[in-house]
């Protein structure tokens, strides 16, 4: 973020402020987070601590979206802040365009821009795409007709050593009923020097892992299927995504298959206390994401984050979540939470480099994790009070316990969250 960009964005907001949407917003999360070994509780979104400045426009048929962000912390900004202005890190979070049109039974969405993904069911994490990662860099294409709902987005990725990286993946959603969805998608990322879009892995009508596989081997990609499906009635929702990265149909292949699983459920008004209880499981095994290359090129990872999951690989979570009821003091409205969760930390992760055992040894079975695991158990109580919607003071305590090799460490702290937001809505 140079001072000519600052300038651009101020100037813009002071011609168009009271003709639109325009917010300021300070928000304030985890103060253990400055350790790389922070809560591993849940993460569906990571936003800095910093200030964060939100302007749309909304023109009907078409919208513009733009966020801004800044701290005087380098950690907090370091998705996509580098250079130091004015005492601040930052840079555009998102910006996007969106334009719409309903044509008979069909709804019509293209999106242009940097934006998050909102893709899937889980409560403490995403399998096939997260908003763990900055913002992508997308084309994206919706469309709903009746019961069906396709989307489509193509991603250009960080380059990584010289290699360009593309990211590409569509999905397509059937609501069986009023209480059931089935989902299936296909990704597929792929790099090269001299690579670049490439119209047989954004055509939305194909599969991709066939052409994947009938191409040479200089033309090919990480590719993953996703199938997820949701049931939810009024009292109940029961959830289950599967992503399969990787599978050996030949026997006599030992590479070891990949894949990852999500499942949960949420029950509303379970005791006279609880407003909300949710359960879920996650396991991810060593090497999912991943593939061979020389500088793990073609890994789910951007800007050295995961893509999927926000943990990566190599481990199996128990998150359970409760929410209990609200209860006012005074005109102040406060919300009890309790997050729980176990992890077994596999020695290994997406970071990790890649390497292939059982080329060497015939015998090679790999366990699940990776060996010493680390068995982490976590706990938040929190109490939050609102003040409106997104304005709001959080404050808990959180623990921590970490056994490695029969070596135990513990942790114990208060912390704050809060999130405070100003802004307003003007006609144009």
């Amino acid at each position: 973020m140079n001072k000519k960009l600052i300038f651009v964005h101020i100037l813009a907001i002071c011609i168009l402020f009271g003709q639109h949407s325009f917010k300021v917003s300070y928000s304030y999360y985890n103060p253990f987070s400055e350790n790389e070994k922070s809560s591993k509780l849940s993460n569906l979104e990571n936003k800095g601590n910093g200030i964060y400045t939100e302007l749309s426009m909304d023109f009907g048929n078409f919208k513009y979206y733009n966020e801004m962000c800044a701290s005087q912390s380098e950690y907090q900004m370091r998705r996509g802040g580098g250079k130091k202005v004015f005492g601040l890190f930052g840079f555009s979070n998102q910006g996007y365009i969106k334009f719409n049109k309903k044509v008979l039974n069909q709804y019509h969405e293209i999106l242009f821009g940097r934006a998050y993904i909102d893709h899937g069911h889980g409560i403490s994490g995403r399998l096939l795409i997260s908003k763990w990662s900055r913002p992508f860099d997308q084309i994206a294409w919706k469309m709903e007709y009746k019961e069906l709902t396709g989307s489509m987005y193509v991603i250009q990725l960080n380059t990584m050593n010289h290699f360009k990286r593309f990211l590409a993946i569509h999905n397509l959603t059937y609501q069986i009923s009023k209480n059931i969805q089935l989902s299936l998608g296909e990704s597929i990322l792929y790099a090269g020097e001299k690579r670049g879009l490439e119209f047989q892995y954004i055509n939305p009508t194909l599969l991709w892992i066939p052409i994947r596989e009938n191409n040479p081997l200089s033309e090919r990609g990480n590719s993953i299927i996703y199938s997820g499906i949701k049931i939810k009635n009024k009292k109940m929702d029961i959830w289950y995504e599967f992503i399969l990265d990787d599978y050996q149909i030949d026997k006599e292949i030992k590479e070891p298959a990949t894949y990852g699983i999500i499942t949960g459920l949420s029950i509303k008004n379970l005791l006279k206390t609880l407003e909300n209880f949710s359960l879920e499981y996650t396991r991810i095994p060593n090497r999912t994401y991943q593939t061979q290359g020389e500088f793990g090129q073609e890994n789910y990872i951007h800007r050295n984050f995961p893509i999927g999951h926000y943990f990566g690989n190599d481990f199996d979570k128990t998150f359970i979540s409760m929410d209990f009821l609200n209860f006012k003091i005074k005109d102040f409205e406060i919300s009890p939470m309790l997050n729980l969760s176990y992890l077994r930390d596999g020695n290994e992760g997406i970071q990790t480099e890649w390497d292939s055992p059982w080329i060497n040894d015939q015998n090679y079975k790999e366990s699940f994790l990776t060996p010493p695991v680390s068995y982490i158990f976590e706990s938040e109580l929190t109490a939050r009070i609102k003040f409106n919607r997104s304005t709001f003071f959080e404050i808990g305590i959180f623990s921590k316990r970490e056994e490695t090799l029969n070596v135990e460490k513990l942790n114990h702290s208060l912390f704050c969250r809060y999130n405070f937001t100003v802004g307003n809505k003007f006609n144009y």
